[in-house]
């Protein structure tokens, strides 16, 4: 009886051991977790920053500024991370570089003349709130992206235009969510 509780004692202090080490490791290396449904939730390695970004990679990216406030006002909920105002970090995928040409109209965003899938500008947020694309043409300035959400009812470029990437985030372990 001794022998098995002894063994049982064992093992768990093994696992638990192997958890605080794991713990331990995956803080110390460059990963992000994305827990929201704009983009394939899971684990992302950090690689960057970059010179340039090919659309269809995906970023991290820090919410401008001028955004911030009228993102908390919609009730986007934002957790606490190391970007300006003291939140996290989102993991978007890049629809177009510098100096391409993004056209958001009220039926979809195109990138120099193509359409993006499943773009078209959503009235509401999930919580109701009246949301306000940033219609028109926009030229994405150097050292920015514009970024779309593989999700349509995500909160990307079309409501707040170009942003500067933190670094790549390259998909480790990800799954796609049905809305």
């Amino acid at each position: 009886m001794k022998s098995s509780r002894a063994r049982g004692l064992v093992l768990g202090s093994a696992i638990l051991a192997i958890l605080i080490s794991t713990g331990a490791i995956v803080h110390a290396l460059p990963l992000d977790f994305n827990t929201t449904a704009s983009e394939p939730i899971g684990l992302y390695r950090l690689v960057g920053p970059r010179t340039m970004y090919q659309p269809g990679s995906f970023v991290e990216v820090c919410l401008p500024a001028t955004v911030l406030r009228t993102t908390i006002e919609l009730g986007i909920r934002l957790q606490r991370g190391r970007c300006p105002g003291g939140v996290v970090p989102l993991i978007k995928r890049v629809a177009a570089g510098p100096e391409q040409r993004v056209c958001v109209s009220e039926l979809g965003v195109l990138v120099d003349g193509h359409s993006l899938p499943n773009s078209r500008p959503q009235p509401k947020t999930t919580a109701g709130k009246p949301l306000h694309a940033d219609l028109g043409c926009h030229v994405v300035p150097a050292a920015e992206v514009w970024v779309a959400s593989s999700n349509p009812r995500g909160y990307d470029s079309r409501y707040f235009g170009p942003v500067r990437p933190l670094t790549a985030a390259v998909p480790v372990l990800t799954y796609t969510t049905q809305e």
